[in-house]
């Protein structure tokens, strides 16, 4: 799936530094979470971690951001379930059907 074209004012925004906006500008585009989370990447140097951050504080992406969190939610009770992460780190994952 390719990545959306980013408007020009979003471009614009983003280098000024007003990350608010320019995600306001992403909505009204129709961006996707993934796409405004790769043009924050891309656009502003931010880590995906604090790409999420921004666009999950931000009121216009609220409804998209409680459906992301859900799946999140789902993955990580669901990994606790079947992983081991050792004290160096290292992550085990254990076949909860395995005898």
């Amino acid at each position: 799936m390719e990545q959306q074209t980013v408007p020009p004012k979003a471009r614009e925004l983003i280098a000024d530094g007003d990350l608010d906006l320019a995600l306001s500008v992403l909505r009204r585009h129709s961006f996707t979470l993934a796409d405004a989370v790769e043009t924050l990447r891309d656009e502003a140097g931010l880590r995906y971690g604090d790409a999420l951050q921004q666009i999950w504080a931000h009121p216009d992406w609220h409804e998209e951001s409680v459906r992301a969190r859900a799946v999140l939610d789902s993955f990580w009770s669901a990994f606790e379930q079947v992983a081991v992460i050792s004290d160096d780190g290292t992550t085990w994952v254990v076949d909860p059907d395995a005898q």
